[in-house]
């Protein structure tokens, strides 16, 4: 069992002091020679926004929320709960405390079963891996309460419910791999969510990596559906249409990458080429089944595509030398409405280009750097291009001890400055050449590194 326990002492601004309990177990056991391995985990917290005034009394407790003394809280009973003042070393008690019941009674009342394994402050995770012949499966489900939070680690997502089945398939020697699997996840886990969200996710990897010197291949495609559960539009009382929250809508991810290693020569090169697009789909727009209660004409299905393709070309020299080169081009496709309320989709897109390398002297002692590189959206007028140069070197002094000395300067052209009737760079001309090109920022930076 472990039990974290956290305490924030209150501050100045009017914060307040807080507590944070969880408890849990993990197990763990191997079947049928270690081919099947089962893992569970189970955690519970408890927290206390406010333990400044301490624990509740029982009499307290009865008449916090509703006033009413009749050995209740709200509908719950208070019969057998221990007086809250015997824990006060543990856990402050008292009606800041998350959750204030453990069970929800909305759910216990319908469903006994689903309120104890859908507990509001628990966490959930099970898992089976199975490894036979040539697959590997994994089974895998986790679920993480409404008002599950722990200190340790405060960006914990919560509110998730999620189903995980994979199996991969090796083949020559696993120098071929397919990945394909199914994943579900909603956060539908209280009767008090409104139109809870739905993902289904089907996947597909293939890695083919031959062996050293030869191209490696990797493709992977997800389909991702998206559903909110409504099935109608929201009206006013005179039944005028107000909005359309419906989501129904399925995204397509895909990526193709490609890595090329070989020699020209005394030069050791390795080439890397990735291409991924994303793209959605309103299938409320497109399916038979909504065409009862199909899209308004001025509906605008709120989703950007978008499609990048970057190359890397790393080089090694008989001397000592290192140098990369980097392409990138990444287009959004933004969707718009024109003046005849026709959708139009409005690319955006950036291209980008570098190189860089290090060269070494002194038996690898000194290490000189340098690097160029250039950003663009466009070549009209309105279109902006920045370009960066950098230089440095990093010199061991001693044995763990580096000093570095780094220095840079980032310029911006925008064409349109010469012509838009301000005085962009504050010299007292309108509109002249000066103002096309313009420092974004510069500086050096000096470090002296010890590596223990």
């Amino acid at each position: 069992m472990v039990i974290p326990f956290s305490y924030q002492p209150q501050i100045g601004g009017g914060v307040s002091p807080k507590e944070n309990l969880v408890a849990g177990f993990n197990f763990e056991t191997a079947l049928d020679n270690r081919n099947i391995i089962f893992q569970l985990a189970w955690n519970y917290s408890l927290t206390n926004n406010n333990i400044w005034g301490g624990p509740l009394t029982l009499d307290e407790l009865d008449t916090k929320l509703d006033s009413l003394q009749d050995g209740k809280i709200m509908d719950i009973s208070l019969d057998g709960v221990p007086d809250p003042d015997s824990y006060k070393d543990l856990f402050t008690i008292n009606e800041f405390m998350t959750p204030f019941a453990p069970i929800d009674p909305v759910t216990l009342k319908k469903n006994p079963f689903r309120a104890i394994i859908n507990m509001p402050s628990s966490a959930l995770h099970m898992r089976i891996k199975g490894s036979y012949t040539l697959n590997n499966i994994l089974l895998e489900y986790k679920q993480i309460g409404p008002q599950f939070y722990t200190f340790g680690n405060p960006y914990m997502t919560n509110n998730i419910r999620e189903f995980t089945i994979k199996d991969r398939l090796s083949l020559l020697g696993r120098r071929l791999m397919f990945v394909v699997g199914y994943s579900s996840k909603d956060n539908n886990l209280s009767e008090i969510v409104l139109n809870p969200l739905k993902t289904k996710t089907i996947m597909l990897n293939s890695t083919l990596v031959p062996g050293p010197g030869a191209p490696s291949i990797v493709f992977n495609m997800q389909i991702i559906g998206k559903n909110n559960g409504i099935d109608s539009v929201e009206v006013d009382s005179l039944g005028q249409f107000l909005k359309d929250n419906r989501e129904d809508s399925r995204a397509l991810n895909t990526l193709f990458s490609v890595n090329i290693p070989g020699n020209i020569g005394p030069i050791s090169n390795t080439i890397a080429i990735n291409y991924n697009s994303i793209t959605y789909k309103d299938v409320i727009a497109t399916d038979e089944k909504y065409l009862d209660n199909p899209r308004r004409d001025d509906y605008l299905f709120q989703k950007s595509d978008t499609r990048t393709i970057s190359a890397n070309v790393s080089s090694r020299f008989s001397i000592p030398l290192r140098t990369v080169i980097s392409f990138n081009k990444t287009q959004i496709f933004i969707p718009m409405m024109d003046e005849n309320l026709n959708v139009i989709k409005n690319a955006i897109g950036w291209t980008s280009g570098g190189i860089n390398g290090t060269y070494a002297i002194k038996n690898n002692t000194m290490r000189l750097t340098s690097g160029l590189d250039y950003m663009t959206n466009g070549n009209n007028d309105n279109s902006v291009q920045i370009l960066g140069f950098k230089i440095g070197a990093d010199w061991d002094l001693l044995n763990n001890l580096i000093l570095s000395i780094k220095s840079n300067i980032r310029l911006n052209r925008m064409k349109a400055n010469d012509s838009d009737g301000i005085d962009n760079d504050d010299d007292g001309k309108v509109d002249n050449n000066g103002e096309i090109w313009s420092t974004s920022n510069s500086g050096t930076m000096v470090s002296l590194n010890y590596r223990f």
